[in-house]
């Protein structure tokens, strides 16, 4: 036929070209169909948006008329709110609708009717709510307002519904448009497209009969190179269209041969450098990995000769750096030949300078060969790379080959090479700690030798003197003898003296090594507790789940890592601590260990754990002890409650006994003794050995680092005693302590050996300044506190009433003492900061005195702990301090505030005010509020039983009130009708006992800057109506009434504890960080922003000195010591020196645990010292001690 004579490129024409004309006259009918419905829908959903608008605008006008009637009714502020809310959007609605209505001419006219008698209507009711507002009441006028707001609002609501039954229609009409060009649209697609279908179906089987063959071919390669063959070419001799797809084909073969050979070439690559890397872990030796590197590539790459040089420090320095040679570590078919290069010689050393490889294809044929028994050969190129490390040349790899690389080759051999120097440098740095341990060990051993040496030689010494004076009988026959003898003596005191010279450099040498020791268990503190740092902060921060968005199991999860957190914290703890024994340098603290002191310790720390695994626990004291042990209390605690831990945690069911006695011997003997799983015989000398237990191995059921009983055998020997056990396996252990009867019997045991020398480093104090008491630090342990006066903790019960005396002069402290006795109290004496917060919720004093100078922190921080802890902020705090700040301690909670000297007539009336409030289980509040629903809510806001309210309206009632009965807080409000409000503050204070009335003021008219300031001066708080008011107020009487907390029903004490939440004081305060770890920024960052603190921050010193100049509003700096570029030292001594900065508060932040810390911070400019993991609720107490107005 004909149209088999056509070429492919005119039939596909005439055959597409009928599809073309048939699909463009189907486009064309289909896009007028779809247009037409895109603009049917568009109007239906402007309808549709129309109709919303006019609903909403009926709600809102609905809603605000209800919230307007039911304030009338009820008189809640918050249906007055909801009005005031929903008032413009109102009319915003009306406006939108008519913008969405513009081209409606009908709807137009009805909004214009129904906008001035919708605006009359809202009018009215705002009218008539300031008519209510103002008289409290609706009077006749007003009944007038109602009957015409009700015509508009019938109005408002027949129009509304008139222009929703037109929009309805217009909907309705829209869609029934949009629903006819819908199904036209679908007509015209479905018959177009099956006649589309037709004409291609009829092209498509004239032109497969024209190419079939040669698309056969074609076939038949693709096939082929589908299955893999990827060598097949289409051999298609046609010159047509078909010929042309052929070439096409055969190209598009070769690129996917092409792709074939890279992804080969890139698989070879990486699984080639996985294999080295799983050849180099685990390897501990140079020799070994560089052999297996040398190895490994001659089997890979086919290498015929090998040689791998590392560069080794050598003597001498150049220029004032350090020398290094090459010198041979492995190799590969290498003669024997030069072992050592200096870099810069031949081609090696130049490598090795220029930090490049070097690639040499054409080696001359005199350079070298390559041969065997069989014969010889010359290579054909020759390889040299460098191996790197942090851009530091470590070696050079010499290759030698029969051929030329591959770019792939070359490739895999530079990147192996980058990765090799980083295998190097963790070889070389675990071979330098091993050395430098194996070294100490060996300095010492030296050391002992060389005094034995020397004694010999001495004694040999000695005995030549005895020679020498048995020849002076001899003179004239043994001179020539004598003479000799002279030389030897001359010999050996130059032996000896060399001798000295070689111990004290190996004493030097010791010296080194114990510092190096020292820093290194000082850095790895630091980067152990810079991460617990963040651990430990976001994960207080989730248990607390301030937002409310967390889950009980999620909680849970927290829960688990803060306390794995804490677990980790201690085992560091632990290891400093066992450090810190090792190395001689531990401390001693002499007090009184009183028995029944320890015994009722023991009972409330492990009664909780026997119960809860039903063990028999029992504590027997020998009624033949003397009532105290002079030795270091908290050590023995230590200790005691370590054997205690470890027989609960072994005895599953049974026994543990615990029995203080006097040994035959006439020492003390601490005896644990548990019914558990015992200790085999063997195993009983290494369970003293540091991370060694009886129960080793993968599958070990009980987990623990093994620390505790080598830190306490330390422990005891420091303490002249010793640590034995005695065990069944099986059937149970006893550990005995033994402690000599007192401490001075073994000062000469508990001295440091002279051979052991100090180290610098010394474990972080538990309790100190910049510290907050570590979890696992009990109230006993503070019993040496007392500053060397006698108190009364030893033997004080449940009923006696106590009194806490915080104070660092012992004088005035006994003098308190004395004087609190007279009065009937029991007295706890402390001069330590840190111990006020476990002191108080151990023995729940009375009262507290507190001085605000003592030697670890500011008393304020006490005060502020103190009032922001649930178990602590009831008890009454009286100040007693040289300072004149009355008013700030007063404001922040404290019941008094004595002036030093402080007389006797003052401190005797300060007991009998503590004793009378101890007394009185009920506390008086007065209010004073003019509006009687106010009183009620107030009455019924703070009312629990344990207080009772009494409530005036007027100014001379509050006066009368005060003259009948004491009060111990009254709640004020300013709009009196018959006294002003800080007229009357003025003749409360100036009332007999009302000086140290605490008044908090809750008013609801807002205050200008100096009637606040004024107010401040007589008040302790001032509380502006709102939302959030009652929590507050709730807040600040149960401070100043000494209510305690969990007395409260549940809904109160939640409720102070989201008043507490808000932080007047740090609210919207600007916080510097200055830290060059992004953890400790994010989490700090993230505990601040709890309490709105606004918070900037820095990575190094130079730019926290660059963020104080640009940023004036910084109100305080937390200061990282450790950072880059610039320390925090340098960084708060640059601060300082600026006097403009000179009251800037400055926390300086250390995860370091090194002794001297404190003093070099403060001495640097700090305010005050904090160190890692951050205490986040101390922190906030600092915070708000140095940001106090």
């Amino acid at each position: 036929m004909a149209v088999m004579k056509l070429s492919i490129g005119v039939k596909i024409s005439i055959g597409y070209g009928l599809v073309l004309v048939s699909l463009l006259l189907i486009g064309v009918v289909s896009f007028h169909n779809l247009k037409q419905l895109n603009s049917d829908s568009e109007w239906v959903e402007h309808t549709a948006l129309v109709l919303q608008k006019m609903e909403s605008l009926s709600a809102h006008l609905t809603e605000a008329e209800s919230s307007q009637r039911g304030f009338l009714l009820t008189r809640l502020p918050g249906l007055l709110n909801r009005f005031d809310e929903l008032s413009p959007f109102v009319l915003d609605d009306l406006q939108q609708i008519r913008t969405l209505t513009k081209d409606n001419a009908s709807q137009q006219a009805n909004l214009d009717d129904l906008e001035p008698v919708l605006a009359e209507r809202m009018e009215l009711l705002q009218r008539v709510l300031h008519i209510f507002q103002a008289k409290g009441k609706i009077g006749l006028d007003e009944v007038a307002l109602f009957a015409k707001g009700q015509q508009d609002m019938e109005f408002c609501r027949l129009t509304i519904q008139k222009m929703e039954a037109q929009e309805s229609r217009l909907l309705a009409d829209r869609k029934e448009r949009a629903t006819s060009a819908q199904s036209l649209t679908g007509l015209t697609i479905t018959w177009g497209t099956l006649a589309a279908f037709l004409i291609v179906a009829l092209a498509s089987w004239i032109i497969v009969r024209g190419i079939s063959s040669s698309l056969r071919t074609l076939t038949n390669a693709a096939t082929k190179i589908g299955a893999g063959d990827y060598s097949k070419r289409a051999d298609v001799i046609a010159r047509d269209e078909i010929g042309q797809l052929a070439t096409v084909f055969n190209q598009m073969a070769d690129q996917v041969e092409q792709r074939q050979d890279q992804l080969a070439k890139q698989e070879w690559l990486k699984g080639n450098l996985a294999h080295f890397n799983s050849l180099f872990q685990g390897k501990r030796s140079l020799q070994e990995v560089c052999q297996t590197l040398v190895s490994q590539l001659a089997a890979i790459l086919d290498t015929r000769r090998a040689s791998l040089y590392l560069a080794q420090s050598v003597p001498g320095t150049s220029g004032g750096k350090p020398q290094f040679a090459l010198r041979w570590q492995a190799g590969f078919a290498v003669p024997e030949e030069r072992r050592a290069i200096r870099p810069g010689e031949g081609l090696l050393g130049q490598c090795f300078l220029e930090k490049k490889p070097f690639f040499i294809d054409d080696v001359p044929r005199d350079y070298f060969t390559i041969g065997s028994t069989l014969g010889e050969a010359l290579p054909r190129s020759l390889v040299l790379l460098p191996i790197l490390f942090e851009d530091k040349a470590k070696g050079v790899l010499e290759l030698a080959f029969f051929r030329e690389l591959t770019e792939l080759q070359k490739n895999f051999l530079v990147q192996l090479l980058n990765g090799f120097g980083l295998v190097l440098s963790a070889i070389e740095a675990n071979l330098r700690t091993e050395e430098l341990l194996t070294q100490a060990e060996i300095l010492s051993s030296n050391l002992q030798t060389q005094q034995e040496e020397l004694r010999q030689t001495n004694e040999e010494l000695q005995q030549t003197n005895e020679e020498l004076g048995q020849a002076n009988t001899e003179l004239e026959e043994r001179t020539r003898r004598l003479d000799e003898q002279r030389v030897e003596m001359e010999r050996k005191n130059r032996e000896i003296e060399e001798a000295q010279q070689a111990l004290e450099e190996k004493a030097g040498q010791l010296a080194q090594t114990s510092k190096y020791k020292s820093e290194f268990l000082a850095n790895m503190s630091h980067e152990l507790r810079t991460p617990l740092n963040s651990l430990l902060i976001l994960s207080n921060i989730l248990v607390e789940n301030s937002e409310r968005n967390l889950s009980e199991k999620q909680i849970q999860y927290a829960e688990t890592i803060r306390g794995a957190g804490n677990d980790l914290l201690q085992l560091i703890n632990d290891i400093l601590d066992l450090a810190k024994i090792e190395s001689g340098t531990v401390g001693i603290e002499i007090g009184d260990l009183v028995y029944v002191d320890l015994a009722h310790s023991i009972e409330r720390a492990f009664r909780p754990m026997a119960e809860a695994k039903k063990l028999d626990f029992t504590i027997d004291l020998d009624p033949n002890l003397p009532d105290s042990l002079r030795t270091d209390v908290r050590r023995v605690h230590q200790v005691v409650k370590n054997l205690l831990s470890n027989a609960f945690k072994f005895t599953e069911q049974g026994v543990v006994h615990l029995k203080v006695g006097i040994a035959p011997n006439g020492e003390i003997a601490f005896s644990v003794k548990d019914s558990g799983i015992g200790i085999s015989e063997e195993k009983q000398q290494i369970i003293f050995e540091a991370f060694q237990q009886a129960e080793s191995g993968t599958a070990r059921r009980y987990g623990g680092t093994g620390l505790g009983l080598s830190i306490s055998r330390e422990i005891a020997r420091l303490l002249g005693g010793s640590l034995r056990v005695s065990s069944t396996l099986g059937q149970g252990s006893t550990f005995i302590l033994t402690l000599p009867a007192t401490l001075a019997a073994a000062s000469d045991a508990a001295a440091p050996s002279p051979q052991r020398p100090a180290s610098a480093w010394e474990p972080k104090p538990r309790i100190g300044h910049g510290h907050a008491p570590a979890a696992s630090a009990q109230p006993q342990e503070l019993a040496s506190e007392s500053g060397g006066v006698e108190d009364d903790r030893a033997n004080i019960s449940p009923e006696d009433l106590v009194l806490l005396v915080v104070e660092d002069d012992a004088n005035f402290a006994g003098l308190m003492a004395d004087f609190a006795h007279g009065k009937g109290f029991k007295v706890v004496i402390t001069r330590q900061a840190g111990s006020v917060p476990l002191l108080a919720e151990r023995f729940k004093p009375a009262a507290i005195t507190l001085d605000l100078g003592l030697p670890d922190r500011e008393g304020w921080v006490v005060l502020d702990q103190l009032k922001h802890s649930a178990a602590t902020r009831h008890i009454p705090v009286h100040i007693m301090s040289v300072r004149e700040e009355r008013e700030r301690g007063l404001k922040l909670g404290a019941v008094s505030y004595l002036k030093k000297p402080v007389t006797k007539e003052q401190i005797d009336g300060m007991l009998g005010q503590v004793k009378e409030f101890a007394a009185r289980s009920v506390k008086n509040l007065l209010i004073v509020e003019d509006d009687e629903r106010q009183r009620k809510s107030l009455i019924e806001l703070i009312g629990n039983g344990d207080v009772v309210t009494t409530a005036v309206g007027t100014g001379l009632a509050a006066l009368a009130a005060i003259e009948e009965k004491h009060y111990d807080c009254i709640i004020l409000d300013l709009g009196l009708p018959d006294i002003g409000g800080l007229d009357l503050i003025r003749r409360i204070k100036d009332h007999p006992g009302g000086e140290n009335l605490p008044i908090i003021i809750y008013t609801g008219r807002s205050l200008t800057e100096a009637e606040e300031r004024d107010l401040k001066q007589f008040s302790e708080a001032i509380i502006i109506k709102n939302v959030k008011s009652p929590e507050r107020l709730l807040d600040e009487t149960a401070l100043f009434l000494h209510r305690v907390q969990s007395k409260l029903p549940e809904r109160k004490r939640q409720a102070i504890e989201l008043a507490r939440q808000e932080d007047s004081i740090l609210a919207e305060q600007a916080v510097l960080i200055v830290d060059d770890d992004p953890r400790n920024i994010f989490s700090i960052t993230a505990g601040l922003e709890q309490y709105r603190m606004q918070v900037l921050y820095a990575n190094n010193g130079r730019e926290g000195i660059e963020m104080v100049e640009k940023h004036p509003e910084i109100r305080a700096v937390l200061m990282d010591i450790m950072m880059p570029e610039m320390d925090g030292f340098e960084a708060m001594r640059r601060i300082r020196a600026n006097p403009k900065y000179h009251d800037l508060p400055i926390l300086a932040i250390t995860a370091k645990a090194m002794k001297g810390d404190r003093e070099k911070c403060l001495d640097a400019g700090a305010s005050d010292y904090v160190t890692k993991p951050v205490d986040m609720e101390q922190l906030r107490s600092l915070l708000r001690v140095w940001l106090y107005k």
